[in-house]
């Protein structure tokens, strides 16, 4: 349970402040608020510019950066939507990439084909969904594919121009921004 507490200050030279801190715990292991708006983390760092927070954090509702956030090895449970300008996702390092989890109803997958065709069931295709399609491993007479049919919320279809194509084709999903 927080606690906080205030104190008033001795006089207009002397701002008061609001601490906040888990109950039972020492008070300078929460972090403490200035009536001058100055926020003293805890074991008195002063939050003039960077934060860094050791732990846990929790954000009821948005939190604006005004400049850029850095996510050391962390993960979101949720959406996370990120921009700049034009860009809508930057990887700023040489040799990062983007790790996309295969399994049911999935985004990313691999399809064999059977006689020229896979059907890949997944709730995650929509009527605007764009489909990547790229052969991955090559079987039978292979041929070029294509996503011949699509049902919004349930498949869509791989389609060969070739009926005796067994390759194995890789697929991305990717959502059009509104």
């Amino acid at each position: 349970m927080p606690l906080f507490e205030i104190d008033p200050g001795q006089s207009p030279e002397a701002p008061g402040t609001l601490s906040f801190y888990k109950q039972g715990a020492d008070p300078s292991t929460g972090f403490q608020v200035t009536s001058e708006g100055v926020i003293t983390a805890a074991g008195g760092q002063e939050v003039n510019g960077d934060l860094m927070v050791t732990g846990d954090a929790a954000v009821t509702g948005s939190l604006d950066v005004d400049g850029y956030a850095e996510f050391q090895a962390g993960q979101f449970d949720g959406q996370l939507s990120l921009w700049s300008g034009s860009a809508s996702l930057r990887i700023g390092t040489a040799g990062g990439g983007l790790a996309v989890k295969e399994g049911t109803n999935a985004t990313l997958g691999v399809a064999t084909l059977v006689a020229g065709a896979a059907t890949v069931a997944t709730t995650k295709v929509t009527a605007t969904s764009r489909i990547f399609l790229t052969p991955n491993a090559s079987g039978g007479t292979p041929g070029w594919v294509r996503v011949s049919a699509r049902v919004a919320g349930t498949s869509f279809t791989i389609t060969s121009s070739s009926g005796t194509d067994t390759s194995q084709v890789a697929w991305f999903i990717v959502e059009p921004a509104a």
